[in-house]
Parts: C-alpha cells; sequence; structure tokens
C-alpha cells in the first residue's frame, strides 16, 4: 500500500476516534468543537494531499504497527461513512429544506437507505476489527 494512503487512512482514523469521543456529549460546546476537529481533519487531508507524507503519522507508524492496525481500519470505516452516510445526508437535508421552504411535500426513501446503511457499516465495522486483531497479534510478523 502506497504511503499516502496509509497517512490518509490513518489520518482517517485519529478523526475516527477523536469524533467518536466528542459525540458522546450533546451541548453546543462539543458540537463547535467537532466542526472545528473536522474543519481540521479536512485541512490535514488536504495537506497530506499536496505534501503525501505527515510526520507524526510516519512516527506513528513506525513505533506502534499494531495501533497502526485498528487506525488503518477506523481510517476507512470513516471514509466510508463520510462518502455513502454523510454526502448523501446533506444532499437529503437540503432538498428537505427547500421542500419545506417551498411547501412542497418531498417524499424520500433516506431513512430507509440510512438504517440499511447503518446495518451494513455495523458488518464492517465488526470485520474490520476483527481483521485488525488478527493482523496485529495472530499473523505472523515479518
Amino acid at each position: 500500500m502506497k504511503t499516502f494512503v496509509k497517512h490518509a487512512l490513518i489520518l482517517g482514523g485519529f478523526y475516527f476516534i477523536i469524533s467518536s469521543l466528542l459525540n458522546l456529549w450533546e451541548n453546543n460546546f462539543f458540537n463547535i468543537l467537532s466542526n472545528l476537529v473536522f474543519g481540521i481533519f479536512i485541512v490535514m487531508f488536504l495537506y497530506l494531499c499536496f505534501k503525501q507524507n505527515l510526520t507524526f503519522i510516519s512516527h506513528v507508524q513506525n513505533n506502534f504497527p499494531k495501533t497502526t492496525n485498528y487506525l488503518l481500519v477506523l481510517g476507512l470505516l470513516e471514509y466510508i461513512g463520510i462518502i455513502f452516510g454523510m454526502l448523501p445526508g446533506t444532499f437529503h437535508g437540503y432538498y428537505a429544506a427547500k421542500a419545506e421552504y417551498n411547501q412542497n411535500e418531498y417524499p424520500s426513501i433516506f431513512l430507509q437507505y440510512i438504517e440499511y446503511f447503518s446495518y451494513v457499516y455495523l458488518v464492517f465495522l465488526i470485520l474490520a476489527l476483527a481483521w485488525a486483531t488478527y493482523k496485529s497479534f495472530f499473523a505472523k510478523q515479518k
């Protein structure tokens, strides 16, 4: 796997953990902090796109190989969540708000989609964590 892809997945894994912790509490401070962390994640991802390497991620990757496996799979899940959950949710919210503003009815299958997506996401989470555990503790190390 190329360095950029690994670093992008590890960065996504860090964001997955931090955003999960910030979403445990519901108040304005943590909502603002969560949005700030998402903005930092986007900026760091764009920086990674141009630089192709982040020093602190290389340090984590070299010094903590078992933790890196977990960060890789959590990062992959984070990108799947962004692409298949956050982006369709954004479009659904836009069209629902537009229909409400125009006093129209907005028939949507998004609630069914997000229900099925959450089941698939949960299965991917379990399989990914099982793979990371196997890779970290049971596979033969090189």
